[in-house]
């Protein structure tokens, strides 16, 4: 069960680290 947590939360920390940079430098 924890092992689908984390599977889950490394996909959505990849996502989220991509589209955190490109807000990011988006803003400047």
């Amino acid at each position: 069960e924890q092992e689908t947590l984390l599977n889950l939360a490394d996909s959505l920390t990849r996502e989220g680290i991509s589209a955190f940079r490109f807000d990011f430098s988006g803003n400047g």
